[in-house]
Formats: C-alpha cells, structure tokens, sequence
C-alpha cells in the first residue's frame, strides 16, 4: 500500500511539472525558456530563444492590435490550436526602445498575432495602457 501511494504522489508530482512546462500554462509576462523556442520557431526574424527567455512581453492581437490578452489566452486559443496541427499562426515580435520599456513599466516589448497592422499610434496607445496595468481589450 505504502509502495503504491509513493508510486500515485510521484505520477502526480511530474504530471503536475510537465503541465506548468506547456506554453501558456501560467499567465506570468515573462517567457519560459519552451515559450521562447516554440515563439522563435514561429517568427521570420528568428532572434532566438536567448532573446526572447526571461523577457516581459505584452501579448497583443486584433486586426489592428487592440486586443492585450494574458499569455495563456494567447497561447491556446491563437498559437497551439495552430501549430498542434502543423500549421503556422501569424507571429511578429515588436522589441521596444528603452524609452518605451520606462514608459511601459518595465515591458521588453510586444508579441503579435493575427495582427493586420500596427500603427505607432497604436504601439503608443499600448504603452501608455500597459504602464497603467491593462490586461485587456484597448479601444
């Protein structure tokens, strides 16, 4: 009995630490090191995984970028729905200058999906809604 409650505890324990290891499995800013690789796989500017790991990212989508979603939001309803099946979602990466990182609040920069076209206007709209602790829809 003893043998099979250790064996159950430990099943749990490592199921439990591969879930939180799936992309978007916490809603946490900054990006997980299999985060970073399955996002650097997806963008044509390929800037590696080292620049994208441990990094603060806003997650932006919307035709025209009006939409800031929580990372898990982002992940399983417009990337791994997507890449489970062996197709590519539309990924940008938009790294701000430093002025924009102070202005944000300490935001390394954007990550975009499904997003048609962002304007300056509106990349200073989401810096100015980040500093002030937005989570979501932007209008």
């Amino acid at each position: 009995m003893k043998t099979f409650l250790f064996w159950a505890v430990g099943l749990t324990l490592s199921l439990a630490a591969a879930a939180q290891d799936q992309p978007g499995s916490s809603d946490a800013p900054v990006l997980t090191r299999r985060e970073a690789q399955l996002l650097d796989s997806l963008l044509p500017e390929h800037p590696g995984p080292a620049a994208l790991t441990g990094k603060r990212y806003a997650f932006v989508t919307g035709n025209l970028g009006h939409v800031l979603e929580p990372k898990s939001v982002f992940f399983q309803r417009h990337v791994l729905p997507w890449t489970t099946t062996g197709k590519q979602p539309v990924v940008a990466w938009r790294p701000f200058t430093d002025a924009e990182r102070r202005a944000s609040g300490g935001y390394d920069g954007l990550l975009l999906v499904w997003v048609k076209n962002l304007g300056s206007k509106q990349r200073n709209r989401l810096v100015r809604q980040l500093n002030a602790g937005a989570t979501t829809r932007l209008r």
